[in-house]
C-alpha cells in the first residue's frame, strides 16, 4: 500500500513540473468566466474549457485541462484532433450503421483504455448517450477500468467541428468520481468554442535583475530560494510554489520544489525509477526512456532524464532534471511535442545551466 501511495505522490509531482500555470491569471476575457470558475484554457485551442476555482489547471501543450485531486487520480482534460487524409480515408468507408465519432472513440479513446488496463474494461452502456458539446452535436461514453491497481473510470464526450474532433475527458479513481461529478457538468455546461486563445494578460513580468546572464531575464521572484533565469524571447509563468516559461512555439519548462514526508529520504534515481513504473503502466506502454545522464546542476550533483510518455493519446518528450538540495526534491522539467522538441534545446540547456540557489 505504502509503496502505491507513494507512486501517486510521485506521479502527481512529476505532471506538476509539466503544468502550464498562465491559465490561472487574468485573461483580457475575464467578463466572459463563469462566477466560482476559472480559464483553463491552452494556447491556441479553439475552444474555452472553465473550471471551479477549487480545481488546479494543468496545461499541456495542445492540451487543457484541470486536476481535483493531485495525489488520486482525478483529471479533466480536452483536446482537438485534426483529421488528416488517413483519417478521412477510413472515415469514408464507414457503413451506415457505423458512426463517425463512434468508429473515433473505439479506434483511439477505447483503445487507450484497453492498453492502460489490467483487466477487463467495462463499457456503460446506459452513459453512453447523444449530448452536445460547446453546442455542436457530440457523444458521451463511459467506461472503467483496473489501472495501476486501482478501479479508474473514464468519462469522454466527443463532437466532430470543423474537420477535427474534439474529446473532453473526465478520468477519476472509483470514490472520486462520483464526488466530482457536479464539477465535471458545470464544465460542460460552460464549455464553448471560439477563436484561437491567447491569454495575452496572462503574462508575467519581473523588474531587471541584475544576476541574469547575458540574453535571459528571471522568471522568479524573491519568495522562491533558487534563480530561475530564461531566454528574453520566453514568456514567463507563476504560480504557488510552480515557475515555468513558455517558449515561442508553445514548448515550455518548469520548475517545482518538492520536500518529502512520511516515507523518508528518496534517493533521486529510485524516485525516477518509481515514476517509470507508473508512467509505464498509465500510458499502456506508450512511455520510452530515450537517455539518462550525470550532470552539474546549481554547484550540485543531478540526473538528467528524456524520454517520450503519452498522456490522453499525445505524445510529449521531455527532457527532466532531478536533483537533491537541502533535504527539497527540485525537478527542472522541459515538454515539447516530438517536433519542437530539438529546436528549443539550446535554450534549455542554457535555463538549466543558469539555475543556481540564492
Amino acid at each position: 500500500m505504502k509503496k502505491r501511495i507513494l507512486l501517486h505522490l510521485l506521479a502527481a509531482f512529476l505532471l506538476l513540473g509539466t503544468m502550464l500555470s498562465a491559465v490561472s491569471c487574468a485573461s483580457h476575457e475575464d467578463t466572459l468566466v463563469p462566477e466560482g470558475m476559472q480559464p483553463a484554457t491552452a494556447y491556441g485551442a479553439t475552444y474555452r474549457l472553465f473550471i471551479p476555482t477549487t480545481w488546479s489547471p494543468k496545461i499541456l501543450p495542445g492540451v487543457s485541462g484541470a486536476t481535483y485531486n493531485a495525489v488520486r487520480q482525478s483529471a479533466v482534460s480536452v483536446a482537438e484532433y485534426p483529421i488528416d487524409d488517413a483519417l478521412a480515408a477510413e472515415l469514408a468507408t464507414l457503413d451506415e450503421n457505423t458512426t463517425r465519432i463512434g468508429y473515433y472513440f473505439e479506434k483511439t479513446l477505447l483503445s487507450q483504455i484497453k492498453r492502460m488496463a489490467t483487466g477487463e474494461v467495462h463499457l456503460y452502456e446506459e452513459d453512453c448517450i447523444a449530448t452536445t458539446l460547446g453546442g455542436a452535436n457530440a457523444r458521451q461514453y463511459h467506461a472503467s477500468a483496473t489501472v495501476a491497481g486501482e478501479l479508474t473510470h473514464f468519462l469522454h464526450v466527443v463532437a466532430e467541428k470543423d474537420n477535427r474532433f474534439y474529446v473532453f475527458s473526465f478520468t477519476a479513481t472509483e470514490d472520486l468520481y462520483t464526488r466530482c461529478m457536479d464539477d465535471v457538468r458545470k464544465m460542460l455546461e460552460h464549455f464553448l468554442f471560439g477563436e484561437e486563445y491567447t491569454p495575452t494578460d496572462a503574462i508575467k513580468t519581473f523588474p531587471t535583475d541584475a544576476h541574469a546572464p547575458e540574453g535571459m531575464k528571471i522568471a522568479s521572484d524573491n519568495e522562491m530560494e533558487y534563480f530561475f533565469f530564461v531566454p528574453t524571447n520566453w514568456s514567463v509563468n507563476e504560480v504557488g510554489s510552480a515557475c515555468g516559461a513558455t517558449a515561442p512555439d508553445g514548448s515550455f519548462m518548469s520548475v517545482v520544489s518538492y520536500l518529502p514526508s512520511g516515507e523518508g529520504v528518496i534517493n533521486v534515481s529510485d524516485y525516477f525509477a518509481r515514476s517509470e513504473e507508473l508512467m509505464r503502466a498509465t500510458s499502456g506502454g506508450q512511455y520510452q526512456r530515450i537517455s539518462e545522464a550525470e550532470i552539474t546542476v546549481g554547484g550540485g550533483r543531478a540526473m538528467q532524464y528524456e524520454y517520450e510518455y503519452t498522456v490522453g493519446g499525445v505524445t510529449y518528450r521531455y527532457l527532466q532534471v532531478i536533483f537533491g538540495y537541502k533535504s527539497t526534491i527540485y525537478n527542472l522539467t522541459y515538454t515539447a511535442l516530438p517536433q519542437n522538441f530539438e529546436a528549443n534545446r539550446a535554450d534549455v540547456e542554457a535555463i538549466i545551466g543558469a539555475f543556481t540557489f540564492r
